[in-house]
């Protein structure tokens, strides 16, 4: 008699695993990771917040640039006076047993030069940091003007009235020829520090102006914001949140 076996026997019989076998996943295959309270994943970058209005240039934080500008370069035009003077005066002291101090020239020695450009850079950046409203700046820019206005200020009375003897010197037809141009250019470094009291007194006062702390203040906010932003938006490096 024929004997007709049920559908599932047969494959069985023919080494065909059960369907509940079928789809269970081979341990010696590498799985998909799965995520465990969403790590091993990178994150997404937040959602970008609303950033305050950038506040706009006021007239006073440009005149701060513009001054601190004119502040370094007076502080290099006084570098190369000193270059230049510096020879000339060790040559006048000599021939006239006097000591090169008493001509009021500016040091010219490596060391006077890279103080004087370092002076030179540090009102540059200073002035050009305050349109970010760093307070630091602020604070910084006016303690150098405020050093170098008390350190000229001390000694212009005696340069002036050094300058007030140089034009009896040089109206005397005995003086040397050679010379009047040399005390001329040391009347001229005087005027020169004169104007940068002047100069530095504008910067301070330019500094804390209402006009400018109210800037400054709009402009934190607005820079510390896109700063924040910034480094929530810096992409997160999946192999540091993967589970091991």
């Amino acid at each position: 008699m024929l004997v007709i076996q049920p559908f599932n026997t047969v494959t069985e019989n023919k080494g065909v695993p059960p369907m509940s076998e079928q789809h269970r996943p081979d341990p010696a295959l590498p799985q998909n990771p799965q995520p465990s309270g969403g790590q091993g994943y990178p994150q997404q970058p937040a959602p970008a917040a609303e950033l305050p209005e950038k506040p706009a240039y006021r007239g006073t934080v440009v005149a701060v640039l513009i001054v601190g500008i004119i502040a370094a370069l007076l502080r290099i035009i006084d570098i190369i006076m000193g270059l230049y003077l510096h020879p000339q005066a060790k040559n006048f002291a000599q021939e006239y047993n006097i000591s090169e101090s008493e001509l009021g020239i500016t040091d010219s020695s490596p060391r006077g030069i890279i103080l004087g450009i370092v002076i030179a850079l540090l009102f540059f950046t200073l002035a050009r940091n305050m349109k970010k409203g760093g307070l630091g700046s602020a604070i910084g820019l006016t303690a150098v003007a405020g050093i170098f206005t008390v350190i000229y200020a001390n000694g212009m009375p005696e340069a002036l009235d050094n300058v007030n003897s140089f034009d009896e010197i040089i109206s005397d037809p005995l003086f040397p020829e050679k010379y009047k141009g040399f005390f001329s250019a040391i009347k001229f470094g005087v005027y020169l520090e004169l104007a940068s009291i002047v100069i530095q007194v504008l910067l301070i006062i330019l500094i804390w102006l209402p006009t400018t702390l109210k800037y400054m203040k709009k402009a934190r906010e607005y820079y510390g914001a896109v700063a924040a932003q910034q480094q929530e938006n810096q992409p997160v490096d999946a192999s540091a949140l993967a589970v091991p």
